[in-house]
């Protein structure tokens, strides 16, 4: 009952503290191809399904590693009606995953220690950490939250196992493993955190609990070669090797006083922390580091004899903050918040000990308690301020501009911003600022092409768009811009060889595939067409317009039947189409099909009833031969 209470409790006050993110508007750099410009997210379908789970090696919709669960999740919002315009449906679901996340630490905690009072204490300090506000605001980052909430019960299943032998435990936990490697692979080195729990506070170290673990980490070391070869084919990785020898080292040891001290004392949050200049042991940052590291080993061996509490929980959490340390280097950033989610219960393993032992003395609970209400309420007033960081993109962008003030990456985002709230010059000199920052920049090149373009600058477009192509010759949208620009001056020939490069980019991707089949159509290329325009209407079986262009095609190589249903597919998925329905009508009179020509030209009639080319040919039908 006890428990009970607390686990409602608990999540009565993360909801109600977290109550307004489910308003916030910020969008953050990667949610464009999360979302905002994710054709298979925004369509939900099992096709969808299938190319998530199927894209092993090269996912085409999302730079980097294979993450099929938590585009899954984001589709399945879109499916409730979630969309650029309304993120209400994606933040509900983080929440609510956020808010069973710190469930599962309470039952956590209560299994490992069986004390109430300290696992609803250590629930809470989870539940309103600053540091969760960044994966649950920020919508492309539903795969921490739901990489954390397998490993949590993962981790439960472990500790049920290791109380009870049953085997369904020990199913359950690798079965919860794999879930949160599909989710996210920061998740990978999982296993050896649990051979630490093994050590304390499980007390069952041994060769038994190493060889119970091996297929676990078997799946992690398959997780890891998927994500070493997604990431660095589709959005690039660095090994050790191929950087100066002191780098790695030095970002572990940055990044290990970097997070703890974001836990101890999360101030100055933001979404973005950029490389430090000069990154070295000139650095303040980076000494401060490696002392600091020094210091944390150092206090890991003095604990171990006196008790493993400290030493496990340290080790822990730098297990679980290894997969980011950047020792394979992945991102221009040196360290991000939702690093921490699920590491921090390395952190919290050391307060619920400490907690334990101070309220086992009856002279110190009241002080205790003190302090652990202290400490929730900054917690919550903290997390209330930053989530209303989250509140619209300009302020996003003003909070990361703080700590990075010359990151052309958020230069350009909040250039997108101005873009689509209709802020042309702002746009622009966002645009401007962040090539100035990063000369060649693609993103905003091609955004800046795209605003001169619909200024009709064209020219001026089509430079930024080959500029880009000089950094990145297999940039898909400068080709894609180039292709379809191309093609609206009638200039087909270049146009078909951008939208080639850019197909070639991304063979899925459906825009790209169906202007390059009409492009070929115009250029007299009918059977390059056909296969082109049947690549896009099966990448996109909802596209009207991909089908009517097929069905054109088809007709026009004498192949009517083909034809016919194609037109007929347009005129289903757009009904309200008086074009649509005529060129079905005149697709079916040519194939002989009389009677649902006349259907098909009176449904014309009856969205156009002046549509006097569609009466004559109705009436022509209705004339006896």
């Amino acid at each position: 009952m006890g428990l009970a209470i607390g686990a409602i409790f608990v999540a009565a006050v993360v909801a109600t503290i977290y109550y307004p993110v489910l308003y916030a508007e910020a969008r953050h750099c990667d949610d464009s191809q999360y979302l905002f410009d994710n054709y298979l997210v925004r369509n939900p379908s099992w096709t969808a399904v299938g190319r998530f789970f199927g894209e092993v090696l090269e996912p085409s919709t999302v730079r980097g590693y294979y993450q099929p669960l938590a585009m899954l999740s984001l589709m399945l919002d879109c499916s409730a009606g979630g969309g650029p315009q309304d993120l209400r449906p994606f933040h509900r679901t983080s929440l609510i995953l956020h808010v069973v996340n710190s469930l599962l630490v309470l039952l956590l905690f209560y299994l490992l220690l069986d004390n109430t009072v300290v696992a609803v204490a250590i629930a809470l300090f989870f539940g309103l950490h600053p540091l969760t506000v960044e994966p649950v605001a920020w919508v492309g980052e539903r795969k921490t939250l739901l990489a954390a909430m397998f490993s949590l019960a993962a981790i439960i299943c472990h500790v049920c196992f290791a109380r009870s032998s049953r085997l369904g435990w020990r199913v359950g936990t690798a079965a919860a493993y794999v879930l949160a490697l599909l989710s996210k692979p920061t998740s990978t080195l999982l296993p050896l955190m649990l051979l630490l729990l093994d050590i304390w506070p499980l007390n069952r170290w041994g060769r038994r609990a190493i060889i119970e673990k091996l297929p676990l980490f078997l799946f992690g070391t398959a997780s890891a070669i998927v994500t070493f070869i997604s990431q660095r084919q589709t959005a690039g990785a660095i090994l050790p090797g191929e950087q100066p020898w002191l780098v790695a080292p030095l970002r572990v040891c940055h990044n290990s006083i970097f997070y703890l001290h974001k836990t101890l004392w999360p101030d100055g949050l933001s979404p973005l922390y950029p490389v430090p200049e000069s990154f070295g042991l000139r650095q303040p940052a980076v000494i401060a580091g490696v002392v600091g590291t020094a210091l944390l080993i150092g206090l890991a061996v003095w604990s171990w004899r006196r008790s493993r509490a400290v030493a496990i929980g340290l080790l822990v959490y730098l297990v679980a903050l290894f997969p980011t340390m950047q020792v394979v280097a992945f991102s221009d950033a040196i360290a991000a918040d939702k690093y921490a989610y699920l590491p921090m219960v390395g952190i919290l393993l050391i307060a619920a000990w400490a907690l334990t032992m101070a309220l086992s003395r009856k002279a110190l609970r009241v002080a205790i308690a003190s302090t652990v209400l202290l400490v929730v309420a900054a917690e919550a007033l903290a997390t209330r301020a930053y989530i209303g960081v989250w509140g619209d993109t300009e302020r996003l962008c003003a909070r990361m501009l703080q700590c990075s003030p010359r990151s052309a990456a958020v230069h350009n985002h909040l250039g997108l911003y101005y873009k689509e709230t209709g802020h042309m010059d702002g746009a622009v000199r966002e645009f401007r600022r962040a090539l100035e920052i990063h000369p060649g920049l693609p993103e905003a090149l091609n955004n800046l092409g795209l605003i001169l373009a619909q200024q009709g600058r064209m020219t001026e477009a089509a430079a930024c768009w080959r500029q880009s192509l000089l950094t990145d010759p297999r940039d898909f949208t400068a080709h894609y811009n180039l292709g379809t620009t191309c093609a609206e001056s009638g200039d087909f020939a270049d146009a078909e060889v951008h939208l080639t490069a850019a197909v070639e980019a991304r063979p899925a991707e459906p825009d790209s595939l169906a202007n390059l089949g009409a492009v070929q159509a115009q250029l007299g290329k009918l059977k390059e067409a056909a296969q082109t325009l049947q690549r896009a209407v099966t990448v996109d079986p909802a596209s009207a317009a991909s089908h009517a262009n097929l069905g054109s095609v088809l007709a026009r190589l004498g192949r009517q039947d083909e034809a016919v249903s194609h037109y007929a597919d347009a005129a289903r998925l757009q009904p309200g189409s008086a074009t649509a329905w005529f060129t079905l009508g005149d697709a079916l009179r040519e194939a002989g099909r009389k009677t649902e020509a006349r259907d098909a030209f009176r449904q014309v009639l009856r969205l156009a009833p002046n549509d006097a080319e569609a009466a004559a040919q109705l009436r022509a039908l209705e004339t006896p031969d």
